[in-house]
């Protein structure tokens, strides 16, 4: 093949039924159709033998761009091999550690439990409290949400502050704040 180098020779060859055939047989196929379609004939009854020939060149061109694919990452992974060979002091093999000594020791208890699901309830109170205060379209109502806990707060915010609630709402940090006065 005149795209493909010798070298190239040397590789396993990649199998028939493969993402690139599969999806170049496809879009040749529809486009037959297509070309069908714009000639006003019936889409798949007119020239089947257009269609049966052009699905098989995109499943052939598929192949061998499959091909030429598999022979770029071996040239990549040939290069990567070789610079690691010729450097060896930027590839330093570190300790390894285990999964335990990175993480701590995981003790089930009772009272987290509790915490986490109180939480939950108190995220779930105030969400449908900041859904329920901006149905009723109250002014200067700021819905402010941030993810603590690895869960989404909805606090809301009433005219408590004082003043132009949406300047001092956007000061804090990590908050998005929505405002619908």
């Amino acid at each position: 093949m005149w795209f493909l180098p010798e070298e190239a020779k040397a590789l396993p060859p990649p199998s028939l039924f493969n993402m690139n055939s599969a999806w170049l047989a496809f879009s040749a196929g529809l486009a037959s159709m297509l070309h069908n379609a714009i000639n006003h004939k019936p889409p798949l009854k007119s020239g089947v033998h257009r269609l049966v020939l052009m699905t098989t060149i995109g499943w052939y061109v598929g192949y061998h761009v499959t091909k030429r694919e598999h022979y770029y990452f071996a040239k990549i992974d040939r290069d990567m091999k070789e610079y690691i060979q010729l450097h060896p002091d930027n590839f330093v093999a570190k300790d390894k550690k285990t999964f335990a000594e990175i993480v701590e020791p995981f003790i089930p208890s009772l009272q987290g439990l509790v915490e986490r699901w109180v939480l939950g309830l108190v995220v779930i109170q105030a969400n449908q409290v900041a859904l329920r205060g901006v149905s009723y379209g109250l002014e200067h109502q700021v819905v402010a949400i941030q993810v603590c806990a690895g869960l989404l707060c909805c606090l809301t915010v009433p005219e408590v502050i004082g003043g132009d609630v949406s300047q001092q709402a956007g000061q804090e940090n990590g908050l998005l704040h929505v405002t619908d006065g």
